[in-house]
């Protein structure tokens, strides 16, 4: 069942899997675990989420497009597993250290900068950093799981810190001055890789991603590679902004559009 519960200046929308829906709304903890799903609406301006600190079991949180800049009051929230704080005021993530059940994490378009809480996020499989202030990711070093990183217009260079996340299928790299994609060498798992706009000019560690299906590699020095002898098999896509063209294996072109993945509720 949904409710939509007026809250102050803004709506909280809860999605509830039990029957004891109305104790949880009210904030009550009864022992039993319901599983909640909360859309904090962005037309509604909201900047203040203290009232969620009285709910328990929340599994789904998105905040996207809001006003929210302190986000303190989530270190109750032990339960939930996909977290949308894309284009909100949000600067510090020091709170995520605690969230060890997260499994999803969207920053997009947002002023962080220091990755340090996320070394605890260890079940951490998808997790989305396009068009912030992050220019280190060495804390991600510990995020085995991850299968979903994208780094689009950071100011990433250095991807020593990925050697070892074995279970990378999809990386984005867009537009960030990354020169040495050496450390991905060996990604038995990567199967889409964006280089557009990069400074990679060697492209030996390609040849060792036994599962690449798609790599885009539109504004550097490698789109001018015959990659169809180089990769076999391997759809080699020359991108402008979100748009790409797509070469298949018999040479034509398909025009498509690049979509990002969200969590499956």
């Amino acid at each position: 069942m949904v409710y939509s519960i007026g809250c102050l200046d803004y709506e909280f929308w809860f999605m509830m899997t039990t029957e004891k829906e109305h104790s949880v709304a009210a904030g009550k903890n009864n022992g039993s675990r319901e599983e909640l799903e909360i859309l904090l609406r962005s037309e509604s301006l909201v900047d203040d989420i203290d009232l969620i600190r009285k709910l328990n079991y929340v599994r789904t949180l998105d905040l996207r497009d809001t006003g929210v800049a302190d986000i303190t009051t989530l270190q109750n929230l032990q339960t939930v597993v996909a977290l949308n704080l894309a284009e909100t005021q949000v600067t510090d993530i020091a709170v995520l250290e605690t969230l060890r059940t997260l499994e999803w994490l969207d920053l997009a378009d947002t002023k962080v900068k220091d990755l340090t809480p996320l070394r605890n996020c260890i079940n951490l499989k998808y997790l989305n950093l396009a068009r912030t202030m992050v220019d280190d990711i060495s804390a991600l070093c510990t995020l085995h799981n991850l299968q979903y990183l994208d780094l689009e217009a950071t100011k990433v260079a250095d991807l020593s810190p990925l050697v070892n996340l074995e279970n990378l299928e999809e990386l984005s790299l867009y537009l960030t001055p990354v020169a040495d994609i050496a450390p991905l060498a060996g990604h038995a798992h990567l199967k889409y890789l964006s280089l557009f706009g990069t400074r990679v000019s060697d492209g030996g560690a390609l040849k060792t991603l036994p599962k690449l299906a798609k790599l885009d590699v539109g504004g550097t020095i490698l789109a001018d590679v015959n990659w169809q002898n180089e990769l076999p098999g391997v759809n080699v896509l020359i991108s402008h902004d979100h748009f790409v063209w797509v070469k298949d294996a018999s040479g034509a072109r398909l025009d498509v559009r690049l979509t990002k993945r969200y969590p499956e509720r």
